[in-house]
């Protein structure tokens, strides 16, 4: 176990092809097919209402996101820090998608706009905050301070979408958000794994864990999803 450090990479060559972290290559593309097969569960009632459509648009970018990010890893002797670049933003639209999802379904108009202008205009700050980076910094040497933005970004997002207006709905809506709740607890363990570099092997680090995590967390969205679909049709305008 290591704390503070990583692991050396895992190398393998393939058809000639000199690769890096298989491990974070499936963790990434597990993620990525199962946010497509629950996209493709919601696609036929995205029309019903925004909350549907934003969660559609949600799973569809965090796979895309994640299945890129995977290749990134595979292939990092050959698109080094660039091929990392789709993956961090698409973390900030993934974020802006479950931000407005959540948004839709308040019940006060005046409320809902407010909040969405808050969601749109963190989205902007933080797409031109990472862009800046970017065009400034070197990531050769600390690939993981890309992540920083992007993290903080999700982190403010998610405690409000998945955290704060959950509880709100549920005391106001008289509806059940328990999902919403245990996903975001599920998440928080994986930013001190990040930043603490917390790994428990080589086949087994920070990044394998924080997928696991990942992956419930979808799940329990897609709950979330099911159960507010089953009790809350009549309250959607």
């Amino acid at each position: 176990m290591l704390i503070g450090q990583d692991f050396e990479k895992i190398e393998f060559e393939l058809f000639g092809w000199e690769l890096l972290e298989p491990n974070a290559f499936i963790g990434d593309t597990i993620l990525a097919f199962l946010a497509f097969f629950l996209a493709f569960r919601l696609r036929k009632i995205t029309k019903k209402h925004n909350f549907y459509r934003y969660w559609f648009l949600f799973f569809i970018c965090f796979g895309l996101g994640f299945f890129i990010g995977g290749l990134g890893h595979l292939f990092w002797n050959y698109w080094g820090v660039e091929g990392k670049y789709f993956s961090w933003y698409s973390g900030l639209f993934s974020s802006l998608f479950v931000e407005h999802a959540m948004i839709s379904i308040h019940q006060k108009k005046r409320e809902r706009r407010v909040f969405e202008t808050i969601s749109r205009l963190k989205f902007v700050y933080a797409f031109l905050a990472l862009t800046f980076l970017i065009m400034t910094r070197d990531f050769t040497t600390d690939v993981s301070a890309g992540l920083v933005i992007p993290s903080i970004n999700s982190t403010i997002g998610m405690v409000l979408a998945i955290g704060i207006l959950p509880f709100y709905y549920q005391r106001n809506l008289k509806m059940r958000f328990h999902y919403f709740w245990m996903s975001l607890i599920v998440l928080l363990p994986i930013s001190f794994l990040q930043h603490l570099k917390i790994n428990f092997a080589q086949w087994m680090d920070r990044n394998d864990i924080s997928h696991i995590l990942l992956l419930i967390a979808l799940l329990l969205y897609f709950a979330g999803i099911a159960v507010y679909r089953r009790t809350a049709s009549t309250k959607l305008s």
